[in-house]
């Protein structure tokens, strides 16, 4: 089918856009404001991927807002009664139309369904497909622990026992050098 590419805008051959009812309403507007000019939306073969990605980021974003909004609904509506309030119609429309809302934000990355009967994609490249050259693997470390692996330092091995120090109480004093002077202090 010919017709206008709505990912890259050019006219071209490709899958038709299924006219729903928000390309209806915005085909109308256009027509009521002159400014109609009866394309064909296509989705062509090139831009096939761009526009499957595309398409699924709407839907998540509608999901995404639908789960929302009924979450609203619920909070709104089920919630005052069942805490012991009364029941509320100013509660239940402020309810609904707060659900209405959050729904009509996922129209701001509306992207129209195609019917893209037929597709085939693209084998993949040829390169990718030849057997790479092999390479002489790098030889393997030595496997390390688990709690060699968790601590943030390499632990220095420690000195013989011979060469080890005695801790600090158990050290004889020091032996004062005889030009050594000691000040005392005196009291007057």
């Amino acid at each position: 089918m010919k017709g206008k590419c709505i990912v890259c805008e050019t006219d071209n051959e490709g899958f038709p856009v299924v006219e729903d009812a928000i390309i209806l309403a915005i085909r109308a507007i256009k027509k009521k404001l002159n400014m109609a000019k009866g394309n064909t939306l296509i989705v062509c073969s090139g831009c096939v991927e761009q526009y499957r990605k595309k398409r699924a980021e709407f839907e998540k974003a509608l999901v995404q807002h639908g789960l929302i909004a009924a979450f609203l609904l619920v909070l709104l509506v089920l919630v005052p009664p069942l805490l012991g309030g009364t029941f509320n119609l100013a509660g239940i429309g402020m309810g609904i139309l707060l659900a209405v809302l959050m729904l009509a934000f996922s129209i701001f990355r509306y992207y129209p369904a195609a019917d893209l009967t037929g597709y085939v994609p693209a084998p993949p490249a040829q390169a990718s497909l030849q057997p790479q050259p092999t390479q002489p693997q790098p030889a393997q470390a030595k496997p390390v622990s688990t709690l060699q692996s968790l601590l943030p330092f390499q632990a220095a091995k420690k000195p013989p026992l011979a060469q080890q120090r005695e801790p600090a109480h158990k050290q004889p004093a020091a032996k004062k050098t005889a030009g050594a002077k000691t000040q005392t202090h005196k009291k007057k």
